[in-house]
């Protein structure tokens, strides 16, 4: 037992030399000072990718209307297959007439909900942004109209691939999920 403590004291002893007569303290500095600039690295990389987000999906933040939402989920659902197409921008346009009730400056329309769907990084994104604004202001028809425009729009150019029918299946499960009462426990 007293050999551990000549040790530990001796180590001791050693430490405090080199700390109070040696270059000790500005090693200690130089570590804290790296350790809190690692973090304020961190943080503001964070903070980065955080703003970047907030930036990604500011466009669809501010689509208030439902049908402006259902537009740019439209076009989603069809760039999920790749570029838009004039098939599937004529399909939106048809949907955008005989369901959501607009009748001129479809032009206008489409290309806001394509800026909107395209700020987003992907097309999930873009459902998982717009599904509060549709569970609020939608009822449980118009829910399932907007499913139903998804899948036309999908269906374009020979059925939909297997990407967009996730995303209507998604879509779908929200909706449905939201309409489920709840079990008493």
């Amino acid at each position: 037992m007293p050999i551990i403590g000549a040790i530990l004291s001796a180590v001791l002893t050693g430490l405090f030399y080199w700390v109070v007569f040696g270059n000790g303290k500005e090693a200690i500095m130089q570590w804290l000072d790296s350790r809190d600039e690692a973090k304020r690295q961190k943080d503001a990389t964070d903070s980065a990718v955080r703003a970047r987000e907030d930036v990604e999906r500011a466009a669809l933040r501010q689509l208030n209307d439902p049908r402006e939402a259902a537009t740019a989920l439209m076009t989603a659902v069809a760039e999920a297959r790749g570029e838009m197409t004039p098939e599937q921008a004529h399909e939106i346009k048809a949907q955008m007439r005989t369901v959501l009730g607009y009748t001129d400056n479809l032009d206008n329309l489409l290309a806001l909900g394509r800026h909107a769907a395209r700020t987003a990084r992907t097309p999930e994104a873009v459902l998982d942004e717009t599904l509060p604004l549709f569970r609020e202001r939608l009822t449980e028809a118009e829910q399932d109209e907007l499913v139903a425009m998804l899948e036309a729009v999908a269906a374009v150019h020979g059925g939909a691939t297997e990407r967009q029918a996730l995303l209507v299946s998604r879509a779908r499960e929200r909706f449905l999920a939201e309409r489920r009462p709840l079990r008493p426990n």
